[in-house]
């Protein structure tokens, strides 16, 4: 159950050109820069919300467009937590896993 609202997604750049590509993003304005920002993890970071297509995509793309991010998750009013690693696993690297299949000894 989230405490007063739904999921966010943040953006943490970790130099210009990444600052420059998060701000000039679909649904991204001054609005959403929030500086010096504390998260769970007792520091502050700064960060830009972002609508969950713009942080899938750009965490997609980083390497591609090189951008050098972190993404961070909040639901509802809660602490802001470090999704990067949680979405490299879930959302995956464009590479498919292996399956291990049985085969029936007769």
């Amino acid at each position: 159950m989230t405490k007063g609202g739904g999921f966010k997604w943040y953006l943490e750049p970790k130099n210009s050109h990444t600052n420059e590509v998060i701000s000039k993003s679909p649904g991204v304005s001054e609005e959403n820069c929030h500086i010096g920002k504390v998260c769970a993890d007792e520091e502050s970071h700064n960060l830009w919300e972002v609508p969950s297509g713009v942080a899938f995509m750009l965490h997609r793309s980083r390497s591609d467009m090189k951008l050098k991010l972190r993404v961070w998750g909040q639901e509802g009013n809660g602490k802001i937590y470090d999704k990067t690693r949680w979405l490299s696993k879930e959302k995956g690297t464009g590479k498919k896993k292996k399956r291990r299949h049985s085969h029936a000894k007769f």
